[in-house]
């Protein structure tokens, strides 16, 4: 076989298991079979590599020995949890809903604050002061209503990733 060739596959078949090594670690964290273990010294090393920000000192993790069949059925399970949190129900992923409905009614109040404005002008002369009045006070006012109710979304779904975040990355002790 062509050395190239041979350099080639061995180097992929050290990422596939490297991958492989990467998503069984992660699954024995998310299951709770990783344990800290700290460094005797103050100082960063590649032994370990993890800040913990509580106890302010560097540690490594440590998983659990595992059988292939005691893996398998924590997959299983780890799957079936991952299925469930990504159920959608009614009250799933209010963040983006509340800033859907923030966009919503943003541009419903701007329309009808024209649409408002446009009849108030047609009326007649005196009443196109207030038709334009109501048109750009009444667009800006949607707007800006529109940005409270959005950035409150906005802080939902910030705090539900962060919350994600600090779960996957969390390990018991």
């Amino acid at each position: 076989m062509n050395v190239k060739v041979e350099a080639y596959l061995a180097d992929k078949q050290r990422e596939e298991l490297a991958k492989e090594q990467a998503r069984r670690e992660r699954i024995l964290r998310e299951a709770g079979f990783a344990s800290k273990v700290y460094s005797p010294h103050e100082q960063a090393s590649q032994e370990y590599p993890h800040y913990d920000y509580d106890e302010m000192r560097y540690y490594k993790l440590v998983f659990d020995e595992v059988t292939d069949e005691e893996f398998a059925l924590l997959e299983r399970y780890a799957q079936e949890e991952k299925a469930e949190e990504e159920e959608s129900t009614m009250f799933s992923n209010i963040g983006t809903k509340i800033q859907g409905v923030a966009q919503f009614f943003c541009w419903a109040g701007i329309a009808l604050s024209i649409l408002a404005g446009v009849i108030m002008m047609a009326m007649g002369e005196e009443m196109a002061l207030v038709g334009i009045l109501t048109a750009v006070v009444g667009g800006i006012g949607s707007w800006i209503g529109s940005l409270f109710l959005y950035g409150f979304g906005e802080l939902i779904v910030k705090t539900t990733q962060i919350e994600k975040n600090t779960r996957k990355g969390s390990a018991p002790q």
